[in-house]
């Protein structure tokens, strides 16, 4: 999605702006860093999924382990 975003960006600077612009520039930086952003918040949510999932886990298995001890 990022991609899209910054190539649809950078084809309406080319079409529109003119390239020798300054506001062209800075629109062109700004996709850029935009999609460099989108990416790393990405990044960071797939990491806090994997780390939510890991816990959840740990904590299923000490519900377990209470459950069997108090059948015992």
């Amino acid at each position: 999605m990022a991609e899209i975003v910054y190539d649809a960006t950078v084809k309406f600077c080319g079409r529109f702006i003119d390239r020798r612009s300054r506001t062209h520039d800075q629109m062109v930086q700004a996709a850029r860093s935009g999609k460099h952003y989108i990416c790393r918040i990405h990044q960071a949510n797939f990491l806090l999924d994997q780390q939510l999932r890991a816990l959840e886990s740990v904590g299923n298995h000490g519900k377990d382990t209470k459950n069997n001890n108090a059948v015992s």
